[in-house]
């Protein structure tokens, strides 16, 4: 099954979502849901997914937090 970003966040479980960057790929398609519970997390993604995390292992580390977020684009997670 396959979702656009927009639509997806249209649902009332994202009714307090706002999208702070990246408005161009609302209309991305939505095909899976990942957790990210390490920094390498990434390299283990196909593209399509949402990633959901705490982000509690790139807490304090500011620069490990852009390299993340960097690599989960590429693939276009």
């Amino acid at each position: 099954m396959q979702i656009s970003l927009k639509d997806l966040l249209a649902c009332e479980f994202f009714a307090a979502a706002k999208v702070l960057a990246g408005a161009k790929g609302l209309a991305n398609l939505v095909t899976s849901v990942t957790v990210l519970d390490s920094p390498d997390a990434p390299n283990y993604l196909k593209g399509g997914e949402i990633v959901v995390t705490t982000a509690y292992s790139l807490l304090d580390d500011e620069q490990v937090q852009e390299k993340v977020i960097e690599q989960l684009a590429k693939p276009g997670a």
